[in-house]
């Protein structure tokens, strides 16, 4: 069952590959110990991409308080562990909690790997989303910058994570007066998703409320109403799992409409 576990890493939804853990933990007596780490490890960011962030917590939690690391290898363990965690208490609006996560993780990556890794650009992503909803945007945009920069450089121009990134630097350039330049960032990461999702994804639709904040900043009422409005249908298309993004959208759309 292991080899299959694996083989449906990044393949499957992970509500699927959390049934096929759950069922290998089933019989952990049977687990042999050098795969003990790596099946908690994969529950716990199953149950994170599911949204069940207090079980996700809970699971790295326990990594973290029996993990060893004596070698750059298992430090960078340790640093993944981190990094999820960081995320969990993002989720569950624990900013202050994610902080020292997210900074020891970084700490570890900057030693271990080379400058321009991926998995240093994805901590740097989270410690700037970190630090920007902790009121402090512009060391924020620092670090964004420095995952933009990574991330342009080592992955495709169409990457979603690119996209992810551009979408918090502009939230940080709105946080600073800037809506000019954080309209460039989200028209890029528009672009990005339009061409790399399903037309439907909740990802863009969560880009398209970000952009449309942005034009109605920039007194640019009719093209917010046509984001918000294309961002609505796209939540309503997933039923009542948005059903706090529609009604808020809704309200918004309204008192534009009522307006212009």
């Amino acid at each position: 069952m292991w080899s299959i576990i694996k083989a449906t890493d990044g393949t499957w939804p992970s509500w699927r590959r959390l049934v096929l853990l759950e069922a290998y933990g089933e019989y952990p007596g049977n687990m042999p110990d050098d795969r003990r780490v790596p099946w908690k490890s994969d529950m716990g960011i199953c149950l994170l991409e599911s949204g069940q962030y207090e079980d996700a917590r809970q699971v790295f939690q326990e990594l973290l308080n029996s993990y060893t690391a004596t070698s750059n290898d298992e430090y960078l363990v340790k640093a993944s562990f981190l990094s999820c965690l960081g995320s969990v208490e993002i989720y569950l609006d624990q900013a202050h909690f994610a902080l020292p996560y997210l900074q020891e993780a970084e700490t570890i990556q900057r030693t271990a790997l080379p400058p321009l890794h991926p998995a240093l650009a994805a901590s740097l992503n989270s410690l700037g989303d970190c630090l920007r909803e902790l009121g402090r945007p512009q060391e924020a945009l620092e670090k964004l910058e420095e995952a933009e920069t990574i991330r342009r450089t080592v992955l495709p121009p169409l990457h979603p994570n690119l996209a992810l990134t551009l979408y918090h630097l502009a939230s940080c350039l709105r946080d600073l007066d800037h809506p000019l330049e954080a309209l460039g960032r989200l028209e890029e990461a528009e672009t990005i998703l339009r061409t790399s999702l399903p037309p439907l994804h909740p990802d863009l639709g969560t880009t398209l409320i970000n952009l449309g904040g942005c034009l109605r900043e920039l007194d640019r009422a009719q093209e917010t109403l046509e984001k918000w409005e294309e961002a609505r249908t796209i939540f309503q298309s997933h039923g009542s799992r948005f059903e706090s993004h529609i009604q808020r959208l809704t309200q918004q759309i309204d008192q534009i409409k009522g307006n212009v």
